[in-house]
């Protein structure tokens, strides 16, 4: 890594190069990652993967929930990894109507995750929508069975933190 950052310093316009060492940084160093990816922003922003970088250290170094919703929210046709990036940051802002919005797009296609399902679950009964997340955790589990008691315990364990966060709200 040493090595690629004294190459980068020499040869200015080597993107693919800087492109590497960002995802490289990314898992390692994400200061370093993130000084790489403002100076690479600077000219080639336009360029879809490193725009994707910079998003995703908007998001995993800077927390910066704000600003990934002023960019993404201009933005037309996103992929995949930005309504993610974007659902989670509504959902971070607390601003469930768009986040819930975003995950019903990313769950509806073949590329969510099982945080993503969780994320969802919680959201509605954040909502108190308890009857619309259990039909959710319905078709989970038709759909993989051997899943039940796990979805069945995160449920649970969801409902039982509102219902405790309502009762400490009480009796404050």
């Amino acid at each position: 890594i040493t090595e690629a950052k004294k190459t980068l310093e020499l040869k200015e316009n080597y993107t693919f190069a800087k492109i590497l060492l960002i995802k490289t940084l990314i898992k390692t160093n994400k200061k370093d990652a993130w000084f790489y990816i403002q100076s690479l922003m600077e000219k080639n922003s336009d360029k879809p993967m490193v725009y994707s970088l910079y998003i995703q250290l908007l998001y995993e170094y800077k927390s910066n929930y704000p600003e990934i919703i002023k960019e993404l929210g201009k933005k037309n046709n996103l992929s995949m990894a930005e309504k993610r990036y974007l659902a989670y940051s509504y959902y971070r802002e607390n601003d469930l109507n768009k986040s819930i919005n975003l995950f019903r797009q990313i769950l509806n296609s073949e590329r969510d995750l099982e945080e993503d399902q969780v994320t969802y679950i919680k959201i509605l009964i954040q909502q108190n929508k308890d009857a619309d997340a259990e039909r959710y955790l319905v078709g989970i589990i038709k759909s993989n069975p051997a899943r039940k008691k796990h979805f069945n315990e995160i449920f649970q364990n969801l409902i039982d933190k509102r219902d405790m966060a309502k009762v400490e709200k009480d009796f404050k």
